[in-house]
């Protein structure tokens, strides 16, 4: 996280907002306040060149043809085997494109890609100098007002402004803001007036209840876009050409092996698992493990998880860690799972 902006943080108290599990907000229904959310657990990294956008496209599940100034799209990068080291969200900027992922794996994703430059004119960097906030909720776009003017943005949409872009993501008018630290400071300052405070154990959340998966260091690797299922949420293109784990990725989808999904899930516990969590199914006379966390977050009184288990387990007793451990509830996700 940028220096300056922390300290921005510490000084307004925005180090200390207070997550979901406080606020007792609930997003899933679209009963709750509009919130304000700081981006400190996502960052961006930047690939420019003459062969960026031919680099980009032999190396992700999407198809960059589909991304402008105007539209960004999520994607993952695969290893030969087509198990994912990154999912992000890829945006157009001017002659670069960037990719907001993760913190915690932008330096070691952006060493990986590296690795594919050879010769090309290709420049790969973090951007360092940049924050990020987020907004969302019922009246996003009326208290936002004339500071924001997101009238017009449909999803996927992307908005160019003097000191900041704006990207339109998935779920109840939502929103991300990402630009220079100023410019950031400024824009939370006159936001954090109309709108309600929130860390970004909220936006980790909003991901949650609307399906997005993430994948973090501890899941690098584990899992194929469609166990995620990326391919639901527009981040996998299967007309595009070649690029790493693309056989594995497309055999997947079409000769029908898909037997691992991603579930939403909640449970109780004091404790929130972290990614990489192991889940078990019991059948009554014993346990065996049937997957793990996807991410997972606190809600009010609840954790709420996404999970990747076979979909042969889902309708089994479900439980974190063994069988002693919390029991799972399956609920809704905001998109429709194919049937088999």
């Amino acid at each position: 996280m940028n220096k300056a902006w922390q300290q921005f943080l510490i000084d307004s108290g925005a180090d200390r907002l207070p997550g979901f599990a406080q606020s007792g907000l609930n997003t899933a229904t679209g009963e709750t306040d509009t919130i304000l959310a700081e981006l400190g657990h996502l960052g961006l990294l930047r690939v420019s060149g003459d062969e960026a956008a031919d680099f980009l496209q032999n190396l992700l599940s999407n198809d960059l043809t589909a991304v402008t100034e105007s539209r960004s799209q999520l994607s993952s990068f695969c290893t030969a085997k087509g198990r994912m080291l990154a999912i992000f969200r890829l945006y157009q900027q001017s002659d670069s494109y960037v990719l907001r992922m993760p913190l915690e794996i932008l330096d070691a994703f952006a060493r990986r890609l590296q690795m594919y430059v050879l010769r090309s004119n290709v420049t790969i960097e973090t951007v360092s100098d940049y924050a990020g906030i987020g907004i969302a909720g019922p009246q996003a776009v009326e208290l936002s007002g004339g500071i924001l003017q997101l009238e017009q943005m449909e999803a996927d949409a992307v908005q160019h402004r003097e000191n900041c872009t704006i990207l339109r993501v998935p779920g109840i008018n939502r929103f991300e803001m990402y630009g220079p630290v100023t410019a950031m400071q400024t824009l939370w300052s006159q936001l954090s007036t109309r709108l309600t405070p929130l860390s970004g154990l909220g936006w980790r959340l909003l991901d949650i209840e609307n399906g997005i998966p993430t994948v973090f260091a501890s899941t690098s690797e584990h899992f194929v876009p469609q166990m995620t299922n990326l391919q639901l949420v527009g981040g996998v293109s299967f007309k595009k050409g070649c690029y790493p784990g693309q056989e594995v990725v497309a055999r997947m989808q079409y000769l029908g092996k898909l037997k691992r999904r991603m579930y939403r899930v909640r449970f109780q516990t004091q404790e929130t698992p972290a990614p990489g969590t192991a889940i078990v199914a019991w059948d009554g006379e014993r346990a065996h493990e049937a997957g793990e966390i996807v991410d997972a977050c606190r809600n009010s009184e609840q954790t709420e998880a996404l999970a990747v288990l076979p979909i042969a387990d889902a309708d089994k007793v479900l439980h974190i860690h063994d069988e002693h451990g919390p029991r799972l509830e399956l609920l809704d996700l905001p998109y429709p799972f194919p049937e088999a």
